[in-house]
């Protein structure tokens, strides 16, 4: 059942992830960006966190309460992995 459920979510990841235009935009923006995809009936949010990472968090149905969690969790993960908090304290000191 699991490798049914990836390989129906698959393709929609890997056009998210491979579109020039969302890639430029998820390079710049701090957080992730939101697809619905109306066929499938799920959510998808993702976020680059570096050249060649990407964290996706797929949500059944619109997910509309679910955005500000999401948001945030993906966010401070990107800080994490960028080692911007660190650089942000050194400029304060």
């Amino acid at each position: 059942m699991q490798a049914t459920l990836a390989m129906t979510h698959l393709p929609n990841v890997i056009s998210l992830v491979s579109d020039r235009r969302k890639s430029e935009h998820l390079a710049t923006q701090l957080g992730p960006i939101r697809f619905y995809d109306h066929v499938l009936r799920c959510t998808y949010f993702v976020a680059r966190l570096d050249a060649s990472a990407f964290v996706v968090v797929i949500c059944a149905d619109q997910a509309a309460g679910q955005d500000g969690p999401i948001n945030e969790a993906l966010t401070a993960l990107q800080l994490a992995v960028r080692g911007t908090a660190v650089f942000k304290a050194l400029r304060q000191g």
